[in-house]
């Protein structure tokens, strides 16, 4: 079945592995960014307002 058509299905097979592997790395690296942003917005956060640490500090520990 599956040399009968050889080529024609091993690029269908390679396009849609590619298109997964794609779409993988899209979202890890869309989530990665947002992480990042994220912290880099609490921190800015915290840095507009600092009486808030010594809070979250003491509550922490």
């Amino acid at each position: 079945m599956l040399q009968k058509k050889n080529g024609i299905e091993m690029e269908i097979v390679l396009t849609q592995i590619i298109w997964r592997l794609a779409i993988i790395l899209l979202t890890s690296f869309g989530v990665c960014m947002l992480v990042l942003l994220t912290q880099r917005w609490h921190g800015r956060l915290s840095l507009v307002r600092p009486e808030q640490l010594p809070h979250a500090a003491a509550s922490a520990t």
